[in-house]
């Protein structure tokens, strides 16, 4: 048995032993090759064959587009392609004596060229066809120029006989349909396709009003949440007003001796009855007897509808009583107001 690299140089003899591939001179096959390491692989002769082993090479050594595990033994088959770098070899094995070993300089192809994948076809010869003039020179079976133009076919059928030169066979895709062209199915032996079905294109309109809907919930619940318009129960309405906010407000303003903002939680019917200088009298009053507001709370809050109770509880810096009484509260325009102070002028001044 012969074995043999069959590359851009020709055909390279294996001998026994080992045989090194590298772009250094003292390789049994040097390739002039950049991308081949100086000790690129060697080939070694084992149990009536070869085997191909990487030596730690940059690039790597490939045996039918696999790369090769480096220091790992490759066992070779006839017809394997082998790449080195660049530079691609057959493997071939063959029936005959063993020549003695040499060095060969190979040097990688002008092109990387890959095998053709595709099914190998039969070349037709051309066949003449009247008319037709010939140029000088054209070779036997190839088609002259100046041929007529080509009429095509009115079917998919027998071809006409007026056209001489054409296998009398039927076409590979048969007769067309009636009513329009025919296009050929897929040829037998490739892989079927399944069909390719088209996504449905939503109108604008569609996505118009879908984005519509979607931004009034969005605003209806920013309402509810901000406003509670509707009265829900639960921790709703976190802008709109509460006579828990109105009473906090109140309190407020009085521990910082801001009575105007105090006098403004009022109800209409209060401020009717005590102008804001009285009532920001009556506090001053106290608060100089009593010292300035220290504690304003109030508790036990019920609502029915427009209106509303709660405990409030007012002491002052200097007295160790604390003034009590019931809150009412009413609902002006959307707004809660106190409608019944705990403590009339008098009543302030005797505490």
């Amino acid at each position: 048995m012969e074995a043999s690299l069959n590359g851009p140089q020709g055909r390279i003899p294996l001998g026994p032993g080992v045989t090194t591939v590298g772009r250094a001179p003292d390789n049994q096959i040097r390739l002039d090759d950049q991308q081949v390491s100086s000790h690129h692989a060697e080939l070694r002769a084992e149990n009536g064959g070869y085997s191909l082993v990487d030596r730690g090479s940059t690039n790597g050594t490939f045996v039918n587009d696999q790369r090769l595990t480096s220091q790992v033994p490759r066992r070779l088959m006839p017809g394997d392609r082998i790449r080195f770098g660049g530079t691609v070899f057959t493997y071939e094995v063959s029936e005959g004596g063993a020549e003695g070993e040499r060095t060969v300089v190979a040097s990688p192809p002008d092109q990387f060229q890959m095998p053709a994948a595709g099914p190998s076809y039969p070349q037709m010869s051309y066949q003449g066809v009247p008319g037709a003039v010939p140029v000088p020179g054209a070779e036997a079976g190839q088609p002259p120029y100046g041929a007529p133009p080509y009429q095509p076919y009115q079917g998919y059928g027998q071809p006409p006989a007026s056209q001489p030169g054409y296998p009398g066979q039927p076409g590979p895709f048969g007769p067309p349909p009636q009513g329009g062209p025919a296009f050929p199915p897929q040829m037998a032996g490739y892989p079927q396709l399944p069909p390719q079905s088209q996504p449905r294109r939503r109108g604008r309109a569609g996505c118009l009003i879908a984005s519509l809907v979607v931004l009034l919930l969005v605003v209806l619940v920013l309402v509810v949440v901000l406003f509670n318009p509707f009265n829900f129960p639960g921790p709703l309405g976190l802008l709109s007003s509460s006579p828990q906010k109105t009473v906090d407000t109140f309190c407020s303003a009085l521990k910082n001796g801001d009575y105007h903002t105090a006098y403004g939680q009022l109800s209409s019917t209060l401020q009717a009855n005590e102008s804001e200088q009285q009532f920001t009298r009556a506090f001053q009053a106290a608060t100089a007897l009593l010292g300035p507001v220290t504690t304003c709370a109030a508790t036990d809050f019920e609502q029915n509808g427009d209106h509303a109770t709660a405990h409030l509880s007012l002491g002052f810096q200097r007295s160790s009583r604390l003034v009590t009484g019931t809150l009412n509260f009413v609902r002006q325009d959307g707004t809660w107001k106190i409608d019944q102070a705990p403590q009339t002028q008098s009543q302030l001044q005797n505490t």
